[in-house]
């Protein structure tokens, strides 16, 4: 038929292509119209496939913590009344940070998760998936610094010793993580 096999080999795949075009029309608009339904139990699946980035593209940035300190007081959100890397049972321990992040798409976005461990080794308190803190804005920069304030209370039966906090924060936006650790210690009087 063909004496061109390359001619005949680019109009074979240019039908095929015109048939996938035609047949997917055809699909899209019956489904549109309700002729043709969609299993429900597999939308979750589809669109998850459909949500997931091949390419990794376009989602660069960077999220830094900085400027941490441990505080006895209360003060304001940018600093601390007494910074201070000693404690006694019982103690509100306020922890301060600035975090510089990226944003995306002229938003920012992110979540705080802590743990604190004992002078043992062993996990005293972890705030994760349920108890995460969020921050949310819009913003027309390409990077935030938001400041960051928190406290946990230790136990009046706390043991001496040293204290270790690893603060877990991450921008799910840009898709970027850091851990910060900082230890403080405990004194007892007893």
């Amino acid at each position: 038929m063909f004496k061109n096999k390359k001619g005949a080999i680019a109009i074979e795949a240019l039908v095929v292509l015109v048939t996938i075009v035609i047949t997917s029309s055809v699909i899209f608009t019956l489904v549109s119209l309700g002729v043709v339904g969609v299993d429900e139990s597999s939308a979750v699946a589809q669109s998850d496939l459909l949500n997931t980035e091949f390419l990794g593209m376009g989602r660069s940035g960077q999220i830094v913590v900085d400027n941490f300190r441990f505080c006895s007081s209360n003060g304001a959100l940018s600093g601390c009344l007494i910074e201070s890397y000693y404690f006694y049972p019982g103690d509100e321990v306020h922890f301060f940070f600035e975090v510089e992040s990226s944003t995306y798409a002229d938003e920012i976005m992110i979540v705080e998760n802590y743990e604190l461990i004992g002078p043992d080794g062993g996990i005293i308190l972890s705030v994760e998936a349920e108890n995460d803190y969020y921050y949310e804005m819009e913003s027309s920069k390409s990077t935030e610094l938001v400041y960051f304030k928190d406290y946990f209370t230790l136990g009046s039966r706390s043991s001496s010793g040293e204290y270790t906090l690893n603060l877990y924060l991450n921008n799910p936006l840009i898709d970027k993580s850091t851990t910060l650790t900082k230890t403080f210690n405990v004194i007892n009087n007893y």
